[in-house]
């Protein structure tokens, strides 16, 4: 299976971006929208790029419509942190299990097996097996996100000539990440919850701030240069943070 960078196509005054994905053996091409990868064209390996673009053209109004409703429903998910709850990482979804420790010790989550695995001891009561599940998962995605947010930072830091400060994984209600004068940059935990392309976009966008602290064309110039399709990114983050997050 072979991705391709997404692609843009005007209609009206909607910008549908489409990722092409072909595939061995294919001999037809079919059109999906998923909640979290957007709009995907899947396509044989020989098909023609304008091929392809023409195809989006043809069904460009189900799609507009398609992303309508999948868009509408990308709300805030109550959680209960029971068994069979799915959690993102990195754009993917993972099941939760949850298993009672034979001692009272430190709650242990890990990610194995297409699951994350819970052992700890909730004691009695709902309330209790949210605090305490809750506050392991936090956890583990803030120690999570310091290495992966470090990596993504290093490699655009490097592309831009950059020099950032500290990286501080921080919980803040309404920002997907900050910097301050002194060149350190602050992330919310939950944007590792969203794939990957979102993740590079945020720090990206943070990054560029280190330059041009406010939003003026010459911000926008940079980024741009780094990361042609930000718009793309920073739509479906958009649409789809509210998912990333509990």
């Amino acid at each position: 299976m072979a991705k391709e960078a997404p692609s843009p196509l005007q209609f009206g005054g909607t910008t549908i971006w489409y990722e092409v994905i072909r595939r061995r053996g294919r001999k037809s091409v079919s059109i999906v929208i998923d909640p979290d990868d957007g709009v995907l064209v899947i396509a044989p390996r020989q098909a023609a790029a304008e091929y392809l673009a023409g195809v989006v053209e043809r069904r460009a109004k189900w799609i507009v419509t398609k992303l309508a409703e999948v868009n509408s429903v990308a709300l805030p998910i109550e959680r209960d942190f029971v068994n069979g709850e799915r959690y993102h990482y990195l754009g993917r979804q993972f099941e939760l299990r949850l298993v009672k420790a034979e001692r009272d010790s430190p709650p242990v989550v890990r990610l194995t097996a297409g699951r994350f695995t819970v052992t700890a001891n909730v004691g009695r009561g709902d309330g209790s097996r949210r605090r305490v599940v809750r506050s392991a998962l936090v956890e583990w995605y803030r120690e999570h996100a310091l290495v992966r947010l470090g990596d993504r930072v290093e490699c655009f830091a490097d592309r831009l000539g950059l020099t950032p400060g500290k990286l501080l994984i921080r919980q803040p209600h309404k920002r997907w990440a900050s910097c301050d004068r002194d060149g350190n940059l602050r992330f919310n935990w939950r944007i590792i919850m969203a794939p990957m392309l979102l993740v590079d976009y945020v720090v990206a966008h943070e990054l560029c701030h280190l330059k041009h602290p406010d939003h003026s064309p010459a911000y926008w110039r940079m980024l741009r240069a780094v990361m042609p399709n930000f718009e793309h990114r920073r739509e479906r983050l958009r649409l789809n943070g509210p998912r990333y997050g509990f």
